[in-house]
């Protein structure tokens, strides 16, 4: 029902551009209903597998019930699974990839985003597009390829929303994520992501090997159908603490911080773990152990970011 009245409320506003997110891998989830003008994929992670199946390739074919016949559908991910394009054709979308049909290149600076390899069902073969942009505040490479998608999906609806090169980077460059790699500054600097899969982890991983190497102490917690021992492990030994606490407003799906802290340890057997009440004390608590000059990655579930984000000054 929420679904139906927030698609109510958005007809009687008459919006110009309506975009929706597709929950629960795609196929299954209620969004699903309204038949979109151009769809977007980007990378695909092991989740929900208790509904989903249990590999990236039947995640993929669930999240490939969101393409439509002779529409396009954005594939931002450089290896989809063969789930995903074999369930998009056989659903008669017309497939754009990332690293086939458009691509996003760094130069000095900045990033330019191309479309090349033109297809008939979506791009123009006489009429290369591209945008140069600069100074994001998207500070991961798969912050970049999303970036590249979206621009993706507006070339294929140039025909009815037009296109402006300018504007788009203008709208780029003025991108904020909450909770995504998010920087609250502070001393020790403070980061709140909602990374909460291995893949995402793996993300993550990436982008601290890519910062300058201080200490980092992790507040971590997750819910109880999360790969939790996964996560640990594609961190690793970036993170010199956790601080892991339970997540109250969970209902049956959440862990106390007992058991987090030993899911953890599947995985890190050597790492310090430390059990906290809530998220507001192993922050405190992770603050107080790090010099000025080091770093906490809060990060998990919503559930931690959101806690983490309420406390913040709104300007943050």
């Amino acid at each position: 029902y929420g679904t139906l009245a927030a698609l109510l409320l958005f007809a009687d506003a008459h919006l110009d551009v309506a975009l929706l997110e597709v929950g629960l891998g795609g196929r299954l989830d209620a969004v699903n209903i309204v038949d979109a003008d151009v769809a977007i994929v980007t990378t695909i992670g092991i989740d929900h597998t208790e509904y989903l199946g249990p590999d990236r390739d039947s995640i993929g074919r669930e999240k490939a019930g969101i393409a439509r016949a002779g529409r396009p559908l954005i594939i931002g991910a450089l290896d989809p699974p063969p789930g995903l394009l074999d369930g998009a054709r056989a659903n008669g979308a017309s497939v754009l990839r990332l690293g086939v049909d458009f691509s996003v290149v760094p130069q000095i600076d900045a990033w330019r985003w191309q479309a090349r390899q033109m297809a008939n069902d979506g791009f123009d073969k006489t009429r290369p597009a591209s945008v140069q942009f600069a100074d994001l505040s998207l500070r991961a490479p798969h912050q970049i390829d999303n970036a590249a998608a979206a621009l993706a999906a507006l070339w294929a609806l140039r025909t009815r929303l037009g296109w402006d090169a300018v504007a788009c980077a203008r709208g780029l460059q003025a991108t904020r994520l909450r909770g995504r790699l998010q920087s609250c500054g502070g001393q020790p600097e403070l980061i709140v992501d909602v990374a909460h899969n291995p893949q995402a982890a793996s993300e993550l991983a990436l982008w601290l090997d890519a910062q300058p190497r201080v200490p980092t102490h992790a507040v971590f917690s997750a819910l109880a159908d999360k790969d939790i021992a996964g996560i640990g492990a594609a961190l690793g030994a970036r993170i010199a603490h956790w601080h892991v606490c339970a997540i109250s407003d969970a209902g049956a799906r959440g862990l106390d911080a007992a058991s987090v802290a030993a899911r953890l340890r599947v995985a890190l057997p050597q790492a310090a773990i430390s059990p906290h009440v809530d998220v507001h004390a192993a922050l405190a608590a992770a603050r107080a152990a790090l010099p000025a000059s080091g770093r906490v990655l809060a990060f998990g579930s919503f559930h931690i970011a959101g806690a983490v984000l309420d406390r913040l000054p709104s300007q943050v």
